[in-house]
């Protein structure tokens, strides 16, 4: 390569890097940084209530499960009083019908 391609070069290289300072000067640098700054932060406080309402999700879901064990517990209990009632009513029922069979007999 000759001294005077080289020079070429040189001078390309330091036009595109003067090119490139003058695109992006210290004032248009600092607007970008201070944007991506806000961009970041605003990023963090999405983040931040993703995550509380992951949890508070998580509790709703737990607490959810909780009365739903607790309501079957109940309607167990339920059938079997239910059950026992049904139980009577079919014997006292018994018992009526016997009664007028032996009231109409008579």
């Amino acid at each position: 390569m000759s001294s005077d391609s080289t020079s070429k070069i040189v001078e390309g290289a330091h036009q595109a890097v003067d090119a490139i300072d003058d695109f992006v000067d210290d004032e248009r640098l600092s607007e970008i940084m201070d944007m991506q700054r806000s961009v970041l932060s605003k990023f963090a406080s999405i983040k931040h209530h993703l995550e509380s309402l992951d949890k508070e999700t998580v509790q709703q879901v737990d607490d959810a499960c909780k009365e739903i064990t607790r309501n079957c517990e109940l309607l167990v209990i339920l059938k079997a009083d239910l059950d026992s009632i049904y139980s009577k009513v079919r014997g006292m029922k018994g018992k009526l019908a016997l009664q007028l069979q032996q009231v109409s007999a008579h």
